[in-house]
């Protein structure tokens, strides 16, 4: 085909060898490049073969010749193909329904000039043109609304995993904020990265006072290929959070699983912070409360590790309340943490009690014995006038009950409200026996030490009177524990050999 045929429109003639002048196909090969079928069936071959044509021109005379035909299967075949009929003998009717069908475009009579013919051609190519473009703006059109149902799938996509993301995000920050230690931060966080990092192996350590305090890991065995994420804070680094690559020696984090991570990392690392912060509070602040329950200890001459034992009994029989499914809906980590700060607070209410009385070496008379109970009072009253400035501080309400509660007796005789079983405050029940233990096996001014056998049986008689039969129980069958913290933290002057005494010898 010559270069130039190739930019012309194409058109197919068929039948009308016979009907077009010579001069009129002359006149449509210049402007046009023409091809010519005998008949339908011929027309038909040749647009599977070199179609389709963007005009036909085809003659219906009700002969059975097939024109009208013929552009009917043409146009179904290629819908921008448009339809010339030169008609003869035509019923009007089948020619408007053809017209209406959109079959044929322009109907000329069979013995149309060729001036005719040639204009309805021309117009007949500017239809096909126009045919063509509003095709080719529905074929962008249905482009445009492919890419947007496609970037719609994308974008719910994104939207979904985003979601998800969020999601886990926030129940990381759930579960970190209600992380209470260091070992509950380093566990959440290792689960945490681990699940939004396909499940690889992930190490967490993060470091206190120590070098290291605690690590987790979490996830599968980890490969040499590691990435480290450290956990960096005002403070400085506080840890570090190692994620396995894979075997692959070139396999990074990508863009997303960085911001991921360091997310991560940054709510994790002022966790730790926040965590030591706190642990350095509450240090500072156990200091201050041992230090002003050491101000009334010392006047009354007592041991110097005294408050120190007592806290360490009443953890032992707190938890073991606990282990023996004793008070368990009371019984938490809380009122264990309360239960040992507040301890030391129980005779604080000392600091109220003239030296004449407090220091007196001999008995006290019944008027002296009455000012002493007094400290139950004093302690309690002075430590709700601290919680009136700090209402939400547990210590201090399990101080106060303490130190108001721990000269109560279960069977009622105790002072100073003579409370019975258990109106009587567990955290006081437990400071009691506590309390008891330690000053009959140490020493004072007014007697010599006990040995922990002849405590501990007197103790058990004291069941059910003195004392909570089940904190009495909980202590018996830890009393070997209670002896190790006894020996562990015995004072010079309970060196001496104990012996025993009767327990009515003046315990203030």
């Amino acid at each position: 085909m010559h270069p130039e045929q190739s930019n012309k429109q194409r058109i197919l003639i068929v039948g009308l060898q016979a009907a077009v002048d010579p001069g009129c196909k002359r006149l449509l090969s210049e402007r046009y490049q023409v091809a010519e079928a005998r008949d339908r069936a011929s027309a038909l071959d040749l647009a599977r073969e070199q179609g389709p044509f963007a005009v036909v021109v085809a003659e219906e005379n009700g002969n059975g010749c097939g024109g009208l035909e013929a552009l009917r299967e043409l146009r179904a075949a290629s819908p921008a193909s448009v339809g010339v009929l030169l008609s003869d003998g035509v019923p009007v009717e089948t020619l408007l329904g053809a017209v209406q069908a959109g079959d044929v475009f322009r109907c000329l009579d069979a013995l149309a000039s060729d001036e005719h013919l040639l204009r309805a051609v021309d117009e007949s190519l500017r239809r096909h043109a126009e045919i063509e473009s509003l095709r080719l703006g529905e074929d962008e059109l249905e482009f445009v609304r492919e890419a947007l149902r496609s970037l719609n799938e994308r974008f719910g996509e994104r939207i979904a995993e985003q979601s998800s993301l969020l999601e886990r995000l926030h129940r990381f920050a759930v579960d970190l904020s209600g992380a209470d230690s260091m070992a509950a931060i380093a566990d959440v966080t290792a689960r945490a990265v681990s699940g939004l990092m396909q499940g690889r192996g992930v190490h967490v350590q993060l470091w206190g006072e120590r070098e290291l305090a605690v690590e987790a890991f979490h996830g599968p065995e980890m490969s040499s290929n590691l990435h480290e994420e450290p956990l960096l804070t005002r403070d400085g680094i506080l840890g570090e959070i190692t994620i396995d690559l894979g075997t692959r020696n070139d396999r990074k984090l990508d863009e997303h699983e960085t911001h991921v991570l360091r997310s991560i990392t940054t709510s994790c690392a002022v966790a730790v912070r926040n965590e030591l912060r706190r642990g350095q509070r509450e240090h500072a602040q156990q200091a201050m409360i041992l230090a002003l329950a050491r101000l009334s200890e010392q006047r009354d001459e007592a041991t110097g590790k005294h408050l120190e034992r007592v806290s360490l009994y009443c953890k032992l029989v707190a938890e073991g309340l606990r282990e023996d499914g004793r008070h368990v809906d009371m019984i938490d980590d809380a009122f264990i943490e309360n239960l040992v700060r507040s301890a030391p607070l129980h005779d604080i209410g000392k600091v109220g009690i003239p030296d004449a009385i407090l220091l007196k070496p001999g008995k006290l008379s019944p008027e002296e014995w009455q000012i002493m109970r007094t400290h139950a009072e004093i302690g309690a009253q002075t430590i709700e006038s601290v919680m009136r400035d700090f209402p939400d501080q547990g210590f201090l309400v399990c101080g106060r009950d303490i130190a108001r509660g721990h000269h109560e007796k279960w069977d009622g005789s105790g002072y100073p409200m003579g409370l019975k079983g258990e109106a009587i405050p567990l955290a006081a029940r437990i400071v009691a026996l506590s309390d008891v233990y330690d000053a009959l096996t140490s020493a004072r001014p007014y007697k010599q030490p006990w040995t922990h056998a002849d405590a501990l049986k007197w103790i058990v008689e004291q069941t059910g009177k003195h004392f909570d039969p089940h904190v009495v129980e909980s202590f018996a069958k830890r009393a070997e524990q209670a002896d190790a913290i006894r020996a562990r933290l015995r004072d010079a002057q309970d060196e001496a050999a104990a012996q025993s005494a009767h327990p009515a010898a003046d315990a203030r």
